[in-house]
């Protein structure tokens, strides 16, 4: 114990020397590290989030073109259904975006 009451760590370094840090130190740094840590880990949700969001976006819209794209070889209507699918794809685009913004203004609320 210290002079004070309060519980001092000893440590001695490389060279020698005794270096003490008090208690209250010692948790103040180890809070310091867990607060980095728990912000790391929600710019990571965040970021796992966006990509989940894009990634649904791009392979929906690819599916519609590739469809209609796939459907006017098979059929013949060289166009017609590419076109199609860009609007379906672009439809999709559309919903997801809503139910994403839908979502985000609850959380804010």
């Amino acid at each position: 114990m210290h002079e004070t009451g309060r519980s001092v760590r000893r440590a001695y370094t490389g060279n020698g020397i005794r270096a003490e840090t008090s208690r209250d130190e010692y948790l103040m740094k180890s809070e310091e590290k867990e607060g980095y840590t728990n912000q790391f880990g929600r710019s990571v949700r965040a970021l796992s989030d966006y990509l989940g969001i894009g990634f649904q976006i791009s392979l929906s819209f690819a599916f519609f073109v590739l469809g209609g794209y796939w459907a006017d070889g098979k059929l013949g209507t060289s166009p017609l259904l590419l076109l199609i699918g860009v609007v379906a794809g672009m439809t999709g685009m559309v919903l997801v975006l809503m139910k994403v913004v839908k979502s985000a203004n609850k959380k804010k609320r």
